[in-house]
Formats: C-alpha cells, sequence, structure tokens
C-alpha cells in the first residue's frame, strides 16, 4: 500500500532453497539479493544505495567473497514473512522491517549433523539523511533470534552509525562505528569497531 511519502508492503513466500548449487558471491550481491533488502526497496537503484550504505556503516568490503548461504549443499523449504514500512523525504529516507522465517532441511543427513529445522525473527530499522548534496549520515539497528533443532538460541543486536561524503570528483571517504552483542546458551560476546575507508576512481 502506497501513501503519499511513505508505503507499507507484507510479503509472505514458501520456497525450495540451497541444493547443490553453493558456490560463492560478494557480499554485495549476497545483501543485494537479501530478501530484507529487496523488501525494503523493489527498485535496483535505490536498493544499490542501501546495500553501500550499509556496508560502508558496518566497515565490510562487498567484494569479499562469501557463500551463498548455509554452509551446506543440503536442499531446504523456507517460509518466510516480512512487514516493511518506508518513509522517503527530500533529504531522509527511514525504514523498519519486521521478518519471521522457518526452514526446513530436506537431507536427513544435515538435520543429523545438527543443521535441522530453523526458525529466525528479528527487526531491522535504518534511517539515512543526506547533510549537504555531497554528504550524509545513516543509522541502522537491528535485532535477530534463532532457534533450531539440536541448536543453541541465540540473540544478535546490532547498531551503527556512518557518514559518508564525496572529497572531489572521484574520492569518497566514509566513518563507521559498530556496536554488537551475540548472546547464546553457550557464548556471549560484544563487538566495538571503529571503521574508515577512502575509496578512489581512477
Amino acid at each position: 500500500h502506497r501513501l503519499r511519502n511513505s508505503s507499507i508492503r507484507f510479503s509472505s513466500t514458501r520456497d525450495v532453497v540451497g541444493g547443490n548449487d553453493n558456490r560463492p558471491v560478494t557480499l554485495f550481491q549476497r545483501y543485494f539479493t537479501d530478501p530484507r533488502f529487496i523488501a525494503l526497496s523493489s527498485d535496483p537503484g535505490t536498493r544499490q544505495q542501501l546495500v553501500n550504505a550499509f556496508l560502508q556503516s558496518t566497515g565490510q568490503n562487498g567484494n569479499d567473497l562469501v557463500g551463498a548461504g548455509f554452509s551446506t549443499s543440503a536442499a531446504s523449504v523456507q517460509r518466510r514473512d516480512d512487514l516493511t514500512y518506508t518513509y522517503v523525504a527530500p533529504r531522509t529516507t527511514f525504514s523498519v522491517l519486521a521478518f519471521t522465517s522457518d526452514t526446513q532441511v530436506l537431507d536427513i543427513l544435515s538435520t543429523q549433523f545438527g543443521l535441522g529445522n530453523i526458525h529466525q525473527s528479528g527487526l531491522l530499522a535504518s534511517v539515512s539523511h543526506r547533510l549537504t548534496p555531497i554528504t550524509s549520515v545513516n543509522l541502522q539497528g537491528s535485532f535477530q533470534s534463532s532457534s533450531g533443532q539440536n541448536q543453541p538460541n541465540s540473540d544478535t543486536r546490532s547498531l551503527a552509525l556512518g557518514l559518508s561524503t564525496s572529497l572531489n570528483r572521484n574520492t569518497t571517504a566514509s566513518l563507521g562505528v559498530r556496536f554488537g552483542i551475540n548472546s547464546s546458551a553457550n557464548n556471549s560476546n560484544r563487538e566495538t569497531a571503529l571503521t574508515a575507508s577512502l575509496g578512489m576512481r581512477f
């Protein structure tokens, strides 16, 4: 449903994911095709900006190679529900996403080795504000809870603040700070990171 400056979207999907195709992809591709970012924006250009802002604020390199999904070739049936609210102003964009998913691994061997049914739910909120035509600041917070067969329950919380600017026509710079808490029955840890990056286009 689309309002004057905002939109509300609900999606529910059920599909078979995984299988034998577990080829590595770049971190940017993984986030770009992630249902959470797709729910935030169906427009590829806008979604690219959202992913790049997220990568900058969390200090991640979008060119790094990662696995396409679970570290297994087992196929699984995934049911996912997403509810998204997005507000767009001339200089500010705000979005919040609530999601829940249930994944059932179809490979009995994977289940025996601890990759059984997985339930995840979470909340992702972000706000981006353009201070000047070349400088923007963004804030993102998230919470995710996971539980599964043969796996301890775990909760992940994160908060990231980033500032990005263009120094000249071919140079960009960004500065970010990130806080994270990961807690489970077996282990809990905290993370604090300060990141800076400089990009040059030749």
